[in-house]
């Protein structure tokens, strides 16, 4: 009975340290999705485009949407990666750590563009409603067609404002690149990003493999002394043999 409960009480923190940064994802996760909702809304909103495979027409807007989410869910994994790989006493790991966060800046791109473009088009049709009927769209009309206010005569430049304003007047069917949107939604995926490299927590060094990692730095450190001894052997060999030479 006693092996019993050992043999529990070590399973149950074997799957508690390997849960430890469930947490961590789950609340990240959270926020990505939330954001990706946002960059469904740009994709089925913009993307029209169907293809017919055995017989099923499919949008492609559904393609685009499973990219955008796994990407945005893959940079948490990578970024989850490059600090577990950073926190490895082994060097090869270590050095593996810069490219895989690389990598999960990369994959953000297309959510932050997504994101973006929803964002920016909820801005422009806002501005569409607000310009659309009002009297500012009839003042621009008349300036357009020539007629003034005060029954002068219109310049030429005045009527080609007022003409590139009334484009306000049209509905947009796509969304305009809108840089300050684009970098809201980067800031919030990239903080979500950071959060999963600096909360992580590093599996704990088992005693076997704090062994292992002291034994391989003392031999190290002893192949560079025995690298550094000789340079300096050699060193003073050339001296010797420059002095007797002279």
């Amino acid at each position: 009975m006693t092996d019993n409960l050992q043999l529990l009480a070590r399973r149950a923190k074997r799957w508690a340290a390997s849960l430890r940064n469930a947490p961590l994802f789950a609340l990240t996760g959270v926020v990505s999705i939330s954001v990706e909702v946002f960059a469904w809304g740009s994709i089925l909103g913009e993307n029209h485009a169907t293809v017919t495979i055995a017989g099923q027409t499919i949008r492609l807007a559904y393609a685009e949407v499973a990219m955008s989410t796994a990407f945005s869910l893959a940079a948490l994994v990578l970024a989850g990666a490059a600090a577990a790989q950073k926190a490895d006493p082994r060097p090869d790991q270590r050095k593996r750590a810069w490219a895989s966060q690389f990598l999960a800046i990369v994959v953000l791109i297309a959510p932050v563009y997504y994101a973006g473009n929803c964002l920016a088009y909820q801005r422009q049709i806002a501005s569409w409603r607000e310009y659309s009927g009002s009297a500012a769209e009839a003042a621009d009309q008349a300036l357009a067609r020539g007629e003034s206010p005060d029954g002068l005569g219109v310049d030429s430049i005045v009527r080609a404002e007022a003409a590139r304003r009334l484009q306000r007047g049209a509905r947009p069917e796509r969304a305009e690149f809108d840089p300050l949107a684009t970098a809201w939604v980067a800031l919030l995926l990239g903080c979500n990003m950071l959060a999963v490299r600096l909360g992580w927590r590093a599996r704990p060094e088992t005693p076997v493999e704090a062994k292992a990692r002291i034994a391989a730095l003392r031999a190290q450190k002893a192949k560079e002394t025995r690298e550094r001894n000789k340079k300096v052997e050699s060193k003073q060999g050339s001296n010797i043999f420059a002095l007797r030479k002279a």
